[in-house]
């Protein structure tokens, strides 16, 4: 066997730098730096149709990360700095997702790039979390009134003004899940919910439900998440 030229050497090395290169590329990757990040470590999770698995841990040096996912379908991520500081984004093979935010509150000061469906979850969860501070005082302000004895009209327009605020939240949201049928990003928007309460259900709001699930059939019906989803249009 003859021994590898010089020309041979760097003609091998040349091949797996565009091996590498090319697998990168087809990888989901996340990244990004956080400010304020007194933590050595990021967990991502993946939510699944069956529940929320742990992927791994990504290492933070000097406030920034990166993590390669090595999945071909879309689906929701979610990566916290513990259990209740956590944002959540969305991939698919080739995404270069970028964060950036102060790691003190992630999930109010985040900022995402390389994923049109991430960028409609954020705006979505801005809207809910302006939408979430204004009822939470309004019922504050109308168990007050119900505590200390408040005339009837007081407690009727506390009560208009809850629901008022909650239902243009819902035609918000419904009108931008109807923009993204046949985009997985519609599930966990149809599953936004307002502290306790849910703005929509399977039951109260079916015609939607059914429409979004028959979108998501014709164009991702290979996704787990799609075919979880199967059972609810079985006659």
């Amino acid at each position: 066997m003859k021994p590898l030229t010089a020309l041979s050497k760097i003609c091998l090395i040349l091949l797996s730098c565009i091996g590498l290169a090319a697998c990168e590329r087809q990888q989901l990757t996340v990244s990004g730096h956080l400010e304020d990040c007194n933590e050595n470590y990021l967990f991502l999770d993946e939510i699944t149709p069956d529940g929320i698995n742990i992927l791994d841990t990504i290492l933070i040096m000097g406030g920034d990360f990166k993590y390669p996912i090595k999945k071909k379908e879309e689906s929701l991520y979610r990566l916290r700095l513990n259990d209740t500081n956590f944002i959540s984004f969305m991939g698919k093979r080739g995404d270069k997702v970028e964060i950036s935010g102060n790691a003190q509150d992630l999930a109010h000061t985040y900022q995402i790039s390389g994923n049109e469906a991430s960028k409609v979850l954020r705006e979505v969860s801005q809207r809910v979390d302006i939408m979430y501070q204004i009822t939470d005082s309004l019922s504050k302000l109308f168990q007050q009134a119900q505590t200390n004895g408040y005339s009837d009209s007081i407690i009727r327009t506390l009560d208009s003004c809850y629901n008022t605020h909650f239902q243009s939240c819902k035609s918000y949201l419904q009108q931008t899940i109807e923009n993204h049928f046949g985009q997985l990003v519609t599930l966990p928007l149809f599953y936004q919910k307002v502290g306790w309460r849910r703005f929509f259900t399977e039951e109260n709001d079916h015609a939607l439900w059914v429409e979004m699930i028959r979108h998501l059939q014709e164009t991702q019906p290979e996704s787990p998440h799609v075919k979880a989803l199967q059972q609810y249009l079985e006659p």
